[in-house]
């Protein structure tokens, strides 16, 4: 489902953020609640809500919010587009998403969306079992995020876009253990994100 939010005005406000390394430019972008029903419908609707397991549906989510993983997902993309001025797509796809959330002016782009401040941007190489995670091998830009508010009876929310980087420089960084989870991971500092107001995105 094709979808097209209130971009954000130009030029794009941006306020400053402690990395824990230095400051960095980042950008809030509040949904709105028809835009925040969008993704709550659609989360619905994800093929993550199929997986079973404690952790199958994601570690964010709770027996009283279960799609909060997906929806903190959408969340994101809908921030994300508003920030572009591009229309948000939403599909279901079996098996997920192949990691690439979206395709803005032919670049792949996986939104990672977390609910508190890690300090930086994580993205999954090796799940529980030990297999390679396959999924993120065609994303060009990875896109760090972080939704700082969440309110679903009001149906509004706040994300931080925090600053993104590129398939090559993720890819030449060491693995290292989940600090949560089994899994692995590919840790990229906050203050090692590209900002939005440093080089262009698209």
């Amino acid at each position: 489902m094709i979808y097209t939010p209130k971009y954000l005005e130009r030029p794009v406000p941006t306020e400053p953020f402690d990395t824990g390394d230095g400051t960095k430019q980042i950008i809030r972008v509040v949904i709105e609640v028809d835009e925040y029903a969008f993704c709550d419908k659609n989360s619905k609707q994800m093929w993550a809500n199929k997986k079973t397991g404690d952790w199958g549906k994601g570690m964010m989510s709770h027996p009283n919010d279960p799609r909060r993983v997906e929806r903190s997902g959408l969340l994101g993309e809908m921030a994300f587009s508003k920030f572009i001025g591009q229309p948000v797509e939403f599909e279901y796809k079996e098996s997920g998403d192949g990691g690439t959330d979206a395709i803005f002016f032919g670049k792949r782009f996986d939104i990672k969306t977390s609910l508190r401040n890690y300090g930086a941007l994580l993205i999954k190489v090796f799940a529980d079992n030990g297999m390679p995670v396959l999924k993120n091998k065609d994303t060009e830009v990875f896109v760090a995020a972080i939704l700082e508010q969440d309110d679903p009876k009001q149906q509004k929310a706040v994300v931080l876009l925090i600053g993104y980087q590129e398939k090559e420089f993720v890819n030449a960084l060491e693995v290292v253990p989940a600090r949560k989870g089994k899994h692995y991971n590919r840790e990229v500092p906050y203050s090692q994100l590209i900002g939005f107001h440093e080089k262009p995105v698209v």
